[in-house]
């Protein structure tokens, strides 16, 4: 899902980095493999002292299994997520002009998100289950994940340039929309300020102005 998105996780995908023909090849999951090894005998998983040992948990692999460790995304990456999976596994592409003066707009076909039958209906029971507080204060059925990732910032402190580590407030949900026939995604982001209850009380306040508008 990360490469299909085009997010970035721990140097593999995104901008960053150029796209293979073939994400499932042998070949460039050796070539992944081994960068994560270069200089971190950690993250090495055929090291044989790391299996069967509680040190394994330390590696990226780990981190990357429980939600954890580096991953460059934007708030569109999550919404395009949970659209997806409202979509039952179908990433629509992106379209940021609807229409042009001279010539038709071609829509390209979606794309499986996920090769796995059934993905987005599990995804879409945790989401719920996370969100009935949202659901019970907007009064709409809401599906969505919080989050309170951590990211390095700039600032400049007694003359000098230093790394400062704060923490965001994330959630990205979708909620079905019988009026428009479609659910509509979104992903709120709010800067530094730790907790993502604060994202999930903007998202019902948004919510409530966007039914009262009659969106939903």
């Amino acid at each position: 899902m990360y490469d299909m998105l085009g997010m970035n996780i721990i140097n593999r995908g995104g901008y960053n980095f150029k796209r293979p023909e073939d994400y499932n090849s042998d070949k460039f999951f050796k070539e992944w493999d081994e960068f994560l090894d270069i200089r971190r005998n950690i993250y090495f998983t055929k090291n044989k002292r790391l299996i069967n040992t509680r040190r394994r948990f330390q590696s990226n692999y780990s981190n990357i299994a429980w939600g954890q460790g580096e991953l460059m995304a934007t708030p569109l990456h999550l919404a395009k997520m949970s659209g997806a999976i409202a979509n039952k596994d179908s990433l629509q592409p992106s379209r940021f002009l609807f229409k042009a003066w001279n010539k038709p707009s071609q829509k390209e076909p979606a794309l499986a998100l996920s090769k796995y039958a059934g993905a987005s209906e599990l995804m879409s029971g945790y989401m719920k289950e996370q969100s009935a507080k949202v659901s019970g204060a907007s009064g709409l059925q809401v599906f969505g994940k919080t989050g309170s990732p951590e990211r390095d910032k700039l600032i400049k402190q007694n003359g000098k340039t230093i790394r400062k580590r704060v923490t965001d407030a994330w959630y990205t949900f979708y909620v079905p929309s019988p009026r428009l026939g479609a659910p509509i995604a979104f992903a709120i982001r709010i800067e530094e300020i730790g907790n993502s209850e604060f994202a999930k009380q903007l998202a019902i306040d948004m919510l409530k102005q966007l039914k009262a508008a009659g969106y939903f």
